[in-house]
């Protein structure tokens, strides 16, 4: 329940709220979505560390919260020392926090990545590509150190006095200051990935299920550890070391069994309670909890009984939604059709496609999604799907757009047209085109190209078509578009964004920034547009006028957002391995008072067309009373409230 709006019964109105395309959600998976690659406890709460600098922080190991982190590249390891946060990972990079949250990037004076890092005798430690190694006391200025090793370093820990490093090829380091090191002998070649040291023994795991163990870092054993999955993580709390496992079947990645140890030479396998692969885990709070691949989550308050915290309706990327009989409907991979009535809660529907559906639009009574291998599918409710034929198999089809009574369906060479979605008929609108995305408006459909040479297509009827050129930046190719506002609005690879009345004459309004756009929408007199690593940007339609681009912060993701759609005053953007984000309510209604009769309170609810809202009040803010709920048919509908006896009453609107 989102509170949108108040009133009081004598006519105050209180403030309205903050822009809610500020605040997203995940709605698949949940709790979210990301590859964790390394997770810690400290002061009272886990922080992880992964793919494309995500920094997730949980309080309970079950409801994660993202953190901007600053950067793009993928975060491998972090460790806190002396008040200090440090991450480090791809190209060099190594940050610094003094709260887990706000982050500084560090020059580490090096463009090897770095995969893991330590803090001990007050130094901290990162190691990575190549047997890069550096040292740093405050974790902003860092000094290189020779390994002695040219095989890449994986993870290093520190204990005893000794910092202990792990890589490839069975490679063990060991150092008392983090300046000079000394190979051991590890008695294996397998890659090693795992490092923890506890009550006076360090446990290094690897490749293959190999585990070893040392009371000192420099002599080590072979341990049987029962298994010939590679180990990826470990660590220890609660009286014994856990160590997480994955498997490679069939050539791909899948979960292994999660194994425990007193002592870290006899180990006991234990059930996982995820089918999603496992990279770290970290104990704190009385509580284990191990992260990995796609937002998998998994907690023990022993390290023996896990209890997954991850769920998804679907891992297959999801490439479109659109909103449409007053639900949203997402459609991807391998034939997946989504559909959920107010993005937050989502259903599958069995579409009878395998190939990836990349494109989704609706009438008023019917809803299309078209793909690969010349796949069209008509449905009148979203639910049951059926396949029609395009009458070409090797038809690629990147979009569609519904207007005027006729459905559009643009392919890399020409466009399909359909007055109900069943019967198509083969339109070409000029040669070698690479039509990409289209929209209708102003009377016009308007389709764009990744040739250079005419970017763009217009057409009245979808019958007749026009070529015209939108001067992109430096060439860039246009992939997106969508109307409202009284235009147009383009977008594609770096940032470049073309915005049109008519479709014929064009203007610049670059983002400012680079990042490749996948998608864009408009509601709410907003235009939102979706790309890679989560960019979200929006820009707003002000009497007539195009804002400037706005970036708006979700740290919580950094995966690739393919597209996006506005209904019932929300945004729902989608994109990589089922990745379903929704926006806070962005159409704000408001409350007035209209009338005093003896009928009651007539109570004015001004908000968007087709939502609907339930009406609240209260008497001392403590306890709300369901008063009734209304859709506005018009922009303005009154309730009344027939209570009038009470010397004073606050009223809330609130939806869904």
């Amino acid at each position: 329940m989102k509170p949108i709006g108040f009133v009081l019964a004598f006519g105050a109105t209180c403030a309205a709220l903050a822009d809610g395309l500020q605040t997203w959600q995940w709605r698949s998976p949940l709790p979210h979505g990301n590859t964790l690659e390394a997770v810690i406890y400290a002061d009272g709460r886990f922080l992880a560390v992964g793919f494309n600098g995500v920094i997730m922080t949980s309080t309970n190991g079950v409801s994660w919260n993202g953190v901007d982190s600053e950067t793009d590249f993928e975060l491998s390891s972090l460790v806190v020392g002396n008040g200090i946060f440090v991450a480090v990972g791809g190209y060099g990079t190594t940050l610094t926090s003094t709260n887990g949250v706000q982050w500084t990037a560090r020059q580490s004076g090096t463009t090897s990545s770095l995969f893991g890092v330590a803090f001990g005798n007050g130094t901290f430690v990162a190691v990575g590509e190549s047997g890069t190694i550096l040292t740093s006391t405050n974790g902003a200025l860092w000094a290189s150190q020779n390994s002695g090793s040219l095989d890449d370093l994986n993870r290093v820990a520190f204990g005893n006095g000794t910092f202990v490093a792990v890589g490839d090829n069975g490679t063990i380091l060991s150092s008392t200051d983090g300046a000079g090191w000394t190979k051991r002998t590890s008695q294996t070649t397998s890659l090693l990935v795992a490092v923890a040291y506890a009550n006076g023994t360090f446990v290094v795991g690897g490749g293959n299920g190999v585990m070893l163990t040392s009371p000192n870092g420099f002599a080590w054993t072979v341990r049987s550890s029962g298994t010939s999955n590679p180990f990826l993580g470990a660590t220890y709390g609660n009286g014994i070391f856990v160590a997480v496992t994955a498997a490679l079947v069939g050539g791909e990645i899948v979960n292994g069994p999660i194994f425990t140890s007193p002592t870290g030479v006899a180990w006991t396998s234990h059930p996982a309670g995820t089918m999603l692969p496992l990279i770290a885990v970290a104990f704190g709070g009385g509580l284990f909890s191990a992260v990995g691949i796609n937002g998998a989550t998994v907690t023990s308050p022993d390290g023996i009984v896990w209890t997954s915290q991850s769920s998804a309706i679907t891992f297959d990327d999801l490439q479109a939604v659109t909103f449409a009989h007053t639900n949203f409907v997402a459609v991807g991979g391998g034939g997946t059709i989504l559909t959920s009535p107010d993005g937050a809660r989502w259903a599958s529907r069995q579409s009878g496609a395998t190939a990836d559906l990349l494109a989704v639009a609706g009438s008023e009574t019917t809803l299309v999604a078209v793909g690969n291998a010349g796949t069209i599918l008509s449905s009148a409710d979203g639910v049951s799907w059926t396949v029609r034929s395009s009458g070409n198999s090797f038809d690629i089809f990147a979009g569609i757009a519904y207007g005027n009574g006729l459905f559009v369906a643009t392919t890399l060479g020409e466009v399909l047209t359909s007055s109900n979605g069943v019967a198509w008929v083969r339109r070409t609108p000029g040669p070698n085109t690479g039509l990409m995305g289209i929209a209708y408006g102003n009377g016009v459909f308007v389709a764009v190209s990744i040739d250079l040479a005419t970017n763009v297509f217009v057409s009245p009827d979808g019958i007749q078509w026009t070529g015209q050129r939108a001067r992109t930046r430096a060439q860039l190719s246009l992939t997106a578009i969508a109307y409202g506002g009284g235009r147009f609005a383009a977008v594609g690879a770096g940032g470049v964004c073309m915005t049109s009345l008519d479709g014929k004459t064009w203007s610049t309004n670059d983002l400012p920034a680079t990042d490749t756009l996948h998608g864009v929408a408009f509601g709410n007199d907003t235009f939102v547009t979706v790309g890679e690593f989560g960019t979200v940007w929006s820009s707003l339609v002000n009497n007539g006028v195009l804002e400037p681009w706005r970036r708006k912060i979700f740290a919580s993701i950094r995966k690739q957002l393919y597209g996006v759609a506005y209904g019932k005053g929300t945004f729902v953007a989608v994109g990589e391995l089922g990745t379903i984000l929704q926006s806070d309510l962005v159409a704000q209604p408001r409350l007035d008072l209209r009338v005093l009769s003896d009928s009651g309170f007539g109570l004015g609810v001004q908000g968007e067309i087709g939502v609907r809202y339930r009406i609240q009040a209260t008497s001392d803010f403590a306890t709300w009373v369901e008063l009734g709920a209304i859709t506005n048919n018009t922009a303005s509908t009154v309730f009344t409230d027939s209570m009038k006896t009470l010397p004073q009453r606050f009223y809330r609107v609130v939806s869904p």
